[in-house]
């Protein structure tokens, strides 16, 4: 089960603009975490910020299945 609900086509906060990171502080850290998290539970490539509800410019992805 993922951290997060991840948000499908067709939800109005994918429209959403997503506003920049100015400071990595410990609070990014924790959620730049449970992004990637939500990622390996989902058996995903690719999810960004917006996608679990989070509006900032933040992506986790992974090139293959072996890749962390």
């Amino acid at each position: 089960m993922p951290d997060e609900f991840i948000r499908q086509w067709g939800d109005p906060t994918l429209y959403l603009r997503a506003e920049p990171i100015m400071l990595f502080d410990d609070l990014l850290r924790a959620r730049a975490a449970r992004l990637c998290r939500t990622l390996e539970s989902a058996d995903g490539a690719g999810l960004a910020a917006t996608q679990v509800g989070w509006l900032r410019r933040l992506f986790a992805f992974r090139l293959s299945r072996e890749d962390p």
